[in-house]
């Protein structure tokens, strides 16, 4: 079998994942909480403890290429910015071209930009604050597609349903 290696070879692999399988939501098993009550299948609460031994929750959404079991996206909402705000952090594969930033539009509206502000071995990661009117169409949109592109310049666009959102977000405590 040829080894295909360095940044050509991250992504070729970036980009067959995401193109030669069919994207399913789905739950990485290894790190799959339970629903809260009325949250449907697609949104998870997680929780973690801060520096002070807060409780620190949010809902969060994996997007899955199957039967691979790979995570393309991983989307956390939550009341996480300063003051209470929303705000939702995306972590993409490392396979992605930086330049462009990871870009989102919910439903058919305006398409908005995520500066990608830190990359590791868990992926890259961008988060920003959402103000009420962008939170309000989170909670009624439909799908939030979230955009990246792949080192050979290649566009992924990766669909995440909002249905449960609200009701997720209604577990979480301010």
């Amino acid at each position: 079998m040829a080894r295909i290696g360095g940044r050509r070879g991250v992504a070729v692999l970036g980009a067959l994942v995401a193109l030669a399988v069919v994207i399913t939501l789905a739950w990485a098993e290894d790190r799959k909480p339970s629903p809260a009550p009325g949250q449907g299948p697609l949104w998870s609460k997680q929780c973690v403890k801060d520096p002070k031994d807060h409780d620190v929750c949010f809902v969060q959404q994996f997007a899955i290429a199957l039967p691979q079991n790979v995570a393309l996206l991983n989307v956390s909402i939550g009341y996480l910015g300063p003051d209470g705000k929303v705000r939702m952090i995306i972590r993409a594969p490392l396979a992605i071209f930086l330049p462009p930033g990871i870009q989102g539009t919910i439903d058919s509206g305006k398409p908005f930009t995520l500066p990608v502000e830190s990359c590791d071995q868990g992926g890259c990661r961008t988060a920003v604050d959402m103000d009420d009117a962008t939170t309000g169409q989170l909670r009624r949109g439909k799908v939030l597609t979230v955009r990246y592109i792949t080192m050979d310049r290649k566009a992924v666009d990766i669909p995440i349903k909002l249905e449960g959102l609200a009701a997720a977000l209604s577990t979480l405590s301010r």
